[in-house]
């Protein structure tokens, strides 16, 4: 649930402000894919079929989730001034296009957040195939 949740989602039909919203979005839920990721990985028998994209996929969401402290930093220099805990959150998660674009290290959140989005579309896939569910709701023969 947590890589379909929170994972990018397919740039398929996304542009412009919603696009800058998914990466900056993705720099955040960046740790919660990533541990979802661990967990599976740790669960699967190192010859799954599985093993191997799961693998794929948590290394590019490492890479994306170094930027997660830059981004935190960031967005809380940018914050208002009587923000809260949950607000630098939701802000975070949110943000506004024009902030994520005006990132420093906007091209290269872009760059890995469009790097993990591959492997996950991928794995998705491989994941619905394998249990005979997708995040969308149709049944398939499991595996």
């Amino acid at each position: 649930m947590t890589i379909a949740l929170r994972a990018p989602v397919s740039a398929n039909g996304v542009d412009g402000d919603d696009e800058d919203r998914v990466i900056g979005a993705s720099v955040e839920h960046s740790i919660h894919v990533d541990r979802a990721l661990s967990d599976l990985l740790t669960a699967l028998e190192p010859n799954h079929p599985l093993a191997f994209p799961v693998f794929e996929a948590r290394s590019a969401v490492l890479e994306l989730s170094l930027l997660r402290e830059h981004w935190v930093t960031y967005c809380g220099e940018r914050a208002r001034p009587d923000a809260d805990e949950t607000g630098l959150g939701l802000d975070r998660e949110f943000p506004a296009p024009a902030r994520v674009r005006a990132w420093p290290l906007y091209n290269t959140a872009r760059r890995r957040t469009e790097r993990l989005n591959a492997h996950l579309v991928r794995l998705q896939a491989e994941l619905a195939d394998f249990t005979g569910h997708d995040i969308t709701g149709r049944q398939r023969p499991a595996a």
